[in-house]
């Protein structure tokens, strides 16, 4: 307890003696041996010498008259959170927030994309995919936090009997983990890493390395005003065929209280506009790609191929929160290019595909 208060003890008996005198009699009569003269003591009152300052008696006073003044402040220490997300939220809550779009900690997609060709080739497929994902981040320090989730997504190819490549109808899945690592160096710097391994196959038969891929990204983010973020560093994935390592490079811009701009060349570019606390509207590009190994049915002898998927799309998107925890959201658009390739018994379908309609519609939890 500090000193102060211990000096103020004696001070908050005496007062309160006092008041609860004048609330039986309305005033008080000292006793001969106990008035206060030149002869007999001298008056309490703070000096340079006195270890009682007029600030402390003051607060006497107050505490006398109001003993939960005296209560708030012995316990004013051990009310106070030091624990380390609570300060993590007091020095880089705002950052944390603003620097990403909105995410919800769960995601479940679905996805359909119709009558999609290849550029150059015969027939054509369709898309209907369903995913679901998830991210928790768990704060370890008061500038360090734990990231990680974990994903999974179902892609089914429907083909058309003038496709060439694959001689059936495919599945492709996902099955991923995410474990990353973010500080933040200083108050406007932020530096994460992680590593995201996974398979990417048609799990059609035993798993072997073919099935089996790793990724990852670094990132720094500088805060070079209170409305704008600044981004740079490095992805290792399966975006584009010829170059798994890619630099990236972007900002966060929030440049008005309602309106948001999210950019990270070469992958994304996104406008988002609140209209409400609860409904926002979205508009942008992204550009996703990835690879599965996938096998020929058993009369051909089950022979492994690699499938290879771009999708560069142009889209419009709604975001609805019904309450802190639930979400639904939904975007339309059009995949405008892409280099995929469909390898199979059949032949082999390869080029950029050709402009198609695609629509997006899920729902997330947020906790």
């Amino acid at each position: 307890m500090p000193r102060s208060i211990l000096n103020l003890i004696p001070l908050c008996l005496l007062g309160a003696c006092a008041s609860n005198a004048l609330d039986r009699s309305g005033d008080v009569t000292l006793a001969p041996s106990a008035s206060l003269n030149e002869s007999s003591a001298e008056p309490l009152m703070a000096d340079a010498s006195s270890p009682v300052s007029a600030a402390d008696m003051g607060l006497a006073r107050a505490m006398a008259s109001n003993p939960s003044i005296a209560e708030g402040l012995v316990t004013q220490d051990q009310e106070q959170d030091y624990s380390p997300s609570s300060l993590f939220s007091q020095h880089h809550g705002e950052f944390y927030e603003d620097f990403e779009p909105f995410r919800e900690n769960i995601r479940l997609t679905f996805r359909g994309q119709t009558a999609t060709q290849v550029d150059g080739e015969s027939g054509h497929f369709d898309l209907w995919g369903v995913g679901i994902e998830g991210n928790y981040d768990m704060v370890i320090d008061p500038d360090i936090v734990l990231t990680m989730g974990a994903r999974h997504e179902t892609r089914r190819y429907n083909y058309n009997s003038n496709f060439a490549g694959p001689d059936q109808d495919e599945y492709m899945r996902e099955l991923s983990l995410h474990a990353g690592v973010g500080v933040f160096v200083n108050d406007d710097l932020y530096v994460s890493g992680s590593v995201v391994p996974g398979i990417f196959s048609d799990m059609q038969s035993s798993l072997n390395s073919r099935d089996w891929q790793l990724f990852g990204r670094s990132l720094a983010t500088f805060r070079y005003a209170d409305e704008l973020y600044l981004k740079g560093g490095v992805y290792i994935d399966q975006t584009f065929r010829d170059l798994p390592v890619y630099p990236v490079l972007g900002m966060a811009w929030l440049f008005h209280p309602d309106w948001r701009l999210d950019v990270l060349l070469p992958r994304d570019i996104m406008v988002t506009w609140n209209y409400t606390p609860e409904f926002s509207l979205n508009g942008g590009a992204d550009l996703r790609g990835n690879q599965y190994n996938f096998r020929s049915d058993l009369s051909t002898g089950k022979t492994e191929y690699k499938l290879t998927t771009q999708e560069f799309n142009l889209f419009v998107g709604a975001n609805y929160r019904f309450d802190e925890n639930l979400s639904i959201f939904g975007r339309v658009g059009g995949v405008l290019f892409g280099d995929s390739r469909f390898p199979g018994p059949t032949g082999n379908s390869k080029g950029q595909l050709e402009p198609s309609l695609f629509f997006e519609a899920g729902v997330g939890w947020t906790f």
